[in-house]
């Protein structure tokens, strides 16, 4: 174990340098809005694509998942590696029936990085045929349904994140606050719950009940301000967190560097 814990400290050391060399990078970045069309109206079952074409990367998300009109994708990097700095190119395309309909580009600025969130709203400017009667799923899995339509159709079509997941913390290692991201498949009570290696429970999030989604940004993830029960800040050191939400329970590793 005492081993285990030095290789750590190492790596920690590493990745602080890491930050220094470029601390506008980022491991974990979260881009969100909602679509409404040419009357405002929200607009689900559209297919949105975010692209980082600095990184290369491409996420995708249908709207309507997570809440009326909201799109949500999440850029998360397993390895330390950045998924957005300052300056990037990020670009949403939106489609319909595999017709674009829509396309917005952003630049990442510091208070993006700062968040690790973009939020873009993105209101369309073609016209977005209406819906009399029950939607039928189409050939690309799009419902092309609208939010003033009866609710108990509406939310027959609704759906969420295929599993919930604990994802790592950020920053990590950090001083003196660090957001806890996470998903939910289904409406939950959740808990988090801070350890030391040696098992000693140091501080407990009770963050209520929460509906099912995505909550990565700092907006949403859960806050630790790197204080015990008491009030008073942990010493530095390898920390475990651990997560229960209903029936899911997960744990990672973080560090705190004083």
């Amino acid at each position: 174990m005492r081993q285990d814990i030095n290789l750590l400290l190492i790596s920690v050391i590493f990745l602080i340098i890491l930050s220094a060399i470029n601390s506008n990078a980022i491991p974990i970045l979260a881009v969100s809005g909602v679509v409404t069309n040419e009357n405002n109206i929200l607009v689900n079952g559209l297919e949105v694509t975010v692209e980082n074409r600095t990184r290369n990367l491409i996420g995708k998300s249908i709207t309507g998942e997570n809440g009326d009109g909201r799109y949500d994708v999440v850029f998360l990097s397993f390895n330390g590696g950045s998924v957005g700095e300052i300056g990037d190119i990020v670009n949403i395309t939106i489609k319909m029936n595999g017709k674009t309909v829509g396309e917005a580009t952003h630049t990442l600025t510091a208070q993006n990085i700062n968040d690790a969130h973009l939020n873009f709203d993105i209101q369309l400017q073609v016209k977005i045929p209406m819906l009399t009667s029950k939607p039928e799923i189409n050939q690309t899995g799009t419902l092309g349904s609208l939010k003033h339509q009866p609710k108990s159709q509406h939310l027959q079509y609704q759906s969420h994140p295929k599993r919930a997941a604990l994802f790592q913390n950020y920053p990590n290692p950090f001083n003196p606050e660090t957001w806890i991201p996470y998903q939910l498949k289904q409406d939950s009570t959740v808990v988090i719950s801070i350890y030391k290696v040696t098992g000693q429970l140091v501080r407990q999030l009770n963050l209520g009940h929460k509906f099912a989604g995505i909550y990565v940004s700092k907006k949403l993830a859960a806050h630790w301000d790197g204080m015990d029960e008491y009030g008073r800040e942990v010493a530095s050191g390898v920390y475990f967190y651990h997560i229960q939400a209903g029936n899911f329970k997960a744990t990672r590793k973080m560090a705190i560097l004083r």
